[in-house]
C-alpha cells in the first residue's frame, strides 16, 4: 500500500486526487490531505503528481519519495533575504582623486606616477 501526501499543495489537493484517480485504474482511498493506492508504486505516483504539477504551473513544488510506502508533495521554499552589502568599491565612478591617491589613503604602497622603479 503506498500513501501520497498532499498537505503541501494546500488547495489544490482536490484536483490532483481527481487527475490521480482519472490517470491510475485502481480504487484511491482519500483520508484528508493522504491518497492510499492499493497497487501502484511510488516511482509511478511520483511521475504523475510531477506532471500534474507541471500541467497546473506549481513548477516550486517539488515530489519526495520519503521511502517506498510514502510520497510527499513539499510546498515551495521561501526565499532567503540577504542583506545589503556595504558599499565596497573603494573608486566610484565619479571620484576625481587618481586611484594611486586613493589607494594610498587606504594604506596601499603606491608608487607617484613619475616613478617607474622601487626605491627602498
Amino acid at each position: 500500500m503506498l500513501t501520497v501526501d498532499l498537505k503541501g499543495l494546500g488547495k489544490q489537493v482536490r484536483p490532483a486526487v481527481l487527475y490521480l484517480s482519472s490517470q491510475l485504474n485502481e480504487t484511491i482511498r482519500v483520508q484528508g490531505t493522504q491518497v492510499q493506492l492499493t497497487s501502484t508504486k511510488a516511482r509511478t505516483a511520483k511521475l504523475l503528481i510531477h506532471k500534474f504539477l507541471h500541467h497546473e504551473g506549481l513548477n516550486n513544488y517539488r515530489v519526495v519519495i520519503v521511502h517506498p510506502g510514502l510520497v510527499e508533495v513539499l510546498g515551495p521554499e521561501k526565499e532567503k533575504r540577504h542583506g545589503q552589502p556595504d558599499n565596497v568599491n573603494l573608486f566610484p565612478a565619479n571620484e576625481t582623486i587618481p586611484y594611486y591617491q586613493a589607494a594610498a589613503k587606504y594604506g596601499g604602497v603606491v608608487p607617484k606616477p613619475g616613478r617607474r622603479k622601487w626605491r627602498p
